[in-house]
């Protein structure tokens, strides 16, 4: 016989994985940011290497940059005086098939 009894501990952490979920597709909410990730789904970039590729002010690349890497979506590594960008093991297959799939179905319409 099925228990009626609500969880609160499983409501708790459904919760918790919905509001992270949504934390995660607000901080995807713009166009640059997708475009960034989108370039760096291909492999690792400098800040003047996506500034070239997005057509963009270095200061708002910069500023998306850091956005993306406090939240834990970017890693970055410094190699000699230039710092370079990837994507996050923890998130990369699953924002690189999310983003390409967008750009795909897009480049279709």
């Amino acid at each position: 016989m099925h228990d009626a009894t609500p969880d609160p501990h499983a409501d708790a952490g459904s919760a918790q994985v919905f509001e992270r979920a949504a934390e995660m597709f607000a901080l995807l909410g713009t166009p640059l940011r997708l475009r960034i990730l989108d370039l760096l789904c291909r492999g690792a970039m400098n800040v003047g290497e996506l500034r070239a590729a997005l057509g963009s002010a270095q200061p708002s690349v910069s500023q998306n940059l850091a956005t993306l890497y406090r939240c834990g979506v970017l890693t970055r590594q410094r190699r000699g005086s230039q710092v370079f960008y990837g994507i996050a093991p923890a998130h990369g297959g699953l924002l690189c098939e999310a983003v390409r799939r967008m750009v795909d179905r897009g480049e279709g319409a």
